[in-house]
């Protein structure tokens, strides 16, 4: 008996293994690509997911922004501070609340977030081209079973099974 758990958890740490070695593929070529694709937007990939985010959810809140993207506040405020700056995005005192700053794409952050927009549709265009048809919809669904798998790992209960962080 003990043979046979020790050759299905080989089987298991193979297939582990072979799994997080393509996630880590997957991890660095989409990074090259969004690396190349925002920076010929003269953005950066912070300033790309908050152009992202309020091309998806319209007007927010800075406070809307955070949740939705699940980052701090005060992180996403300086980054937004610079696109301001740069004429991406407006910043609006909400009629509803006159303490509450409303954000917005500007017309020249619309026009990024459309040409993003087309880049990566593109970009699944040309995927699905060397992937054969009748896998399409099973990338999809393993994508979206992957994403909800990711985000409830991340989401666990502290007291659960984290793994430690031993880089120190």
């Amino acid at each position: 008996m003990q043979l046979y758990e020790e050759a299905i958890m080989e089987v298991l740490t193979s297939t582990i293994i072979q799994f997080r070695d393509n996630l880590r593929g997957l991890e660095e070529e989409v990074a090259r690509y969004f690396k190349h694709e925002t920076a010929c937007c003269g953005v950066t990939f912070s300033q790309c997911h908050i152009i992202s985010a309020l091309d998806v959810h319209g007007e927010t809140s800075i406070k809307q922004l955070a949740a939705i993207m699940e980052q701090n506040t005060s992180t996403l405020s300086r980054v937004i501070d610079g696109m301001v700056n740069a004429g991406l995005v407006e910043r609006q005192i909400d009629p509803a609340d006159r303490r509450a700053v409303i954000l917005r794409l500007t017309e020249k952050g619309k026009g990024i977030a459309e040409t993003i927009n087309q880049q990566f549709t593109i970009l699944c265009q040309q995927v699905f081209h060397y992937l054969p048809k009748e896998k399409h919809a099973m990338l999809i669904e393993s994508l979206a079973l992957l994403s909800t798998a990711i985000k409830a790992v991340r989401h666990q209960d502290p007291a659960g099974s984290e793994i430690p962080c031993n880089c120190q």
